[in-house]
């Protein structure tokens, strides 16, 4: 478990994502709301995914199954509840990461928000690795 000081410290964090759920509501709202109360949940998903994030460059490279599918801009920012919002900076899009490195409590949600549409992919398994 990473201290978000130690996170904020290192070069780069990786997410090794293992298993996800993505939820949706048909609504533009919470994240935790859409994790509460969606109106569909998918099944689960198992393919390897990994989110490699740059401090330094503030930058996000997105690989499936280990190739590389896009790397973008990114802007980090630490919430009063202790977790880092990374905020993928793509024309258009509203979309990101939340990344909790609590030591009680680790977690990963990314989201995607919408006009009429909330998606929250719960990521259930993961590895969250920091490298310099």
């Amino acid at each position: 478990m990473l201290p978000m000081t130690v996170i904020l410290g290192q070069n780069k964090l990786i997410i090794h994502v293992f298993e996800r759920t993505e939820q949706v509501c048909l609504k533009k709202t919470s994240i935790d709301s859409t994790l509460l109360y969606p109106d569909f949940v998918f099944d689960t998903d198992t393919t390897y995914t990994k989110y490699v994030i740059d401090i330094n460059e503030l930058s996000s490279s997105y690989y499936v199954d280990n190739h590389l599918v896009s790397t973008l801009p990114v802007e980090l920012s630490q919430l009063s509840n202790g977790v880092m919002k990374v905020q993928i900076l793509e024309q258009g899009f509203d979309y990101g990461l939340l990344v909790s490195t609590k030591s009680t409590h680790e977690s990963v949600n990314w989201f995607w928000l919408m006009e009429n549409e909330t998606r929250v992919k719960k990521i259930t398994r993961f590895v969250i690795e920091k490298a310099s």
